[in-house]
Parts: C-alpha cells; sequence; structure tokens
C-alpha cells in the first residue's frame, strides 16, 4: 500500500472512531487535552501523529476494540506494538 492510501486509511479509522463516540470533535478534544484543530487534521487526513499516544488516548475514550488498536498502530507503522 503507498503512503498516501495508508494516510487515508489511517484517518478514516480515526472518523470511524470519533463517529462511533457520538461526539462532536470539541467535546473529544477536550478530553483528549489537544485542540480541536489538531484532531480535525486526524481524523481528515491533513496530519498524521508523531506518535501513539494521542491515537491510543482516542481510541480508548471511543471504546475501540484491542484488534482496532493494533490495527491504528500498524497504519502508523508501529508494528512493534502490534
Amino acid at each position: 500500500m503507498s503512503q498516501d492510501t495508508d494516510g487515508a486509511e489511517f484517518a478514516r479509522l480515526l472518523r470511524e472512531l470519533k463517529d462511533r463516540s457520538g461526539h462532536s470533535y470539541g467535546t473529544l478534544s477536550k478530553r483528549l487535552h489537544m485542540s480541536t484543530s489538531t484532531l480535525h487534521r486526524y481524523c481528515n487526513g491533513d496530519a498524521v501523529p508523531t506518535d501513539y499516544a494521542p491515537v491510543e488516548r482516542l481510541a480508548r475514550l471511543c471504546k475501540a476494540s484491542p484488534e482496532e488498536l493494533v490495527e491504528e498502530a500498524e497504519k502508523l507503522g508501529l508494528h512493534a506494538l502490534a
């Protein structure tokens, strides 16, 4: 898979989690201690987190399964976590 395709797939996974949570970007960003615009950029694929911590916090807040956590780590290229 190309890097662009991986980035789009990663953003899709984050959007799915966000949508499933039923929370707004503003509500989630406050709980995640990040700006609303940063979270929005991650979910739209305009930016990719430089580490796994914010992704893991979002996933856990949105009640992601362990399998989804592994999938997200793999999309970020963090295979050691998988």
